[in-house]
């Protein structure tokens, strides 16, 4: 893919001032499968073997530079991540006055009291 080409992007934003384009962002989704950490580059002395976003996304599906997770989900969580080339979209996403909505799948049987918990927050 080419750095140029919006094909991948879901949608492209591009701020104008006076008719002169000032700054031009892609955002994309992906499907995170699971024991995958939502970052590009691994920040610890050691790896331990662990699949980051970096090494499942390659240059021919993104653009190789400047492209980061909106928020994140945990190493075992599967399901939809939004990127951006747009730190500042991703700050406004990422805010608590933004309402989100999550849906986990739980192994076994849940008790009342740790539903009530979840209900006051983790």
């Amino acid at each position: 893919m080419n750095d140029d080409d919006d094909d991948d992007a879901i949608f492209t934003s591009t701020l104008s001032s006076n008719n002169v384009v000032t700054t031009h962002q892609r955002h994309f989704k992906m499907y995170k499968p699971a024991k995958v950490l939502t970052q590009f580059k691994f920040t610890h002395r050691k790896r331990r073997n662990r699949t980051l976003l970096g090494d499942v996304i390659t240059k021919d599906t993104l653009p190789s530079s400047g492209v980061m997770a909106i928020g994140r989900l945990d190493e075992d969580s599967e399901g939809l991540l939004l990127l951006t080339t747009d730190g500042k979209v991703s700050e406004q996403v990422r805010r608590k006055s933004v309402e989100k909505e999550y849906y986990a799948q739980l192994d076994g049987q849940i008790t009342q009291e740790a539903i009530e918990r979840l209900q006051r927050g983790v």
